[in-house]
C-alpha cells in the first residue's frame, strides 16, 4: 500500500522492508516518445532504482520474425520456443504456459507473467540469443540453437 507523504512522494507500508517512491518533478510527462511517468524508488542502504513507464510500440510482422527461434540455457537445462503468433510473439517452454510477449522497445521485450527477455545481437546484426531476467534471477543467458524461419 502507498501512503502519500509529499506531493510528488509516496511510503510503501505493510511490506518487509522500508521504501518510498519519489515522482521525479511532481510532474507526468507526456510526450509523444519517450517517458510517461518516471519515478525512483528509494531504500536504505541501497542505490535508487529509476522506473520509467514506456509505450508499448507495435513491430512489423516481418521484424517479429527475427525473434522467432529455439533459444537454449544450459545453466537451467531449459529449452524456450519463441514463435509468431497473430500479430505478435509467444514463449513456449516446458513447466511453464504459454505467454505473448511485448515490446517495449528495440530489442527488449516483457512476458505477462513478468520476465524479461533482453535480445543479443552480432556485430552483423543477427540475433544470437537473450538475457532472462525473472525477479531475482536475472542474467540468465539462452543462446539461439535455431531460427523460426
Amino acid at each position: 500500500e502507498l501512503k502519500p507523504i509529499a506531493k510528488d512522494r509516496f511510503q510503501l507500508t505493510g511490506a518487509p522492508f522500508s521504501a518510498e517512491l519519489v515522482f521525479e518533478g511532481g510532474r507526468v510527462e507526456r510526450s509523444e516518445r519517450g517517458p510517461l511517468v518516471r519515478f525512483q524508488l528509494l531504500r536504505p542502504n541501497r542505490p535508487p532504482e529509476v522506473y520509467e513507464e514506456l509505450s508499448p510500440v507495435t513491430l512489423p510482422p516481418e521484424r517479429l520474425l527475427e525473434y522467432a527461434g529455439t533459444y537454449e540455457s544450459e545453466e537451467l537445462d531449459a529449452v524456450y520456443v519463441i514463435a509468431r503468433q497473430g500479430e505478435g510473439l509467444i514463449v513456449h517452454a516446458r513447466g511453464i504456459p504459454a505467454s505473448p510477449l511485448q515490446h517495449l522497445r528495440e530489442d527488449d521485450f516483457l512476458s505477462l507473467t513478468g520476465l524479461h527477455y533482453q535480445f543479443r545481437r552480432d556485430a552483423q546484426g543477427r540475433i544470437t540469443g537473450f538475457v532472462l531476467n525473472a525477479g531475482r534471477a536475472r542474467g540468465l543467458w539462452f543462446a539461439r540453437r535455431s531460427s523460426g524461419s
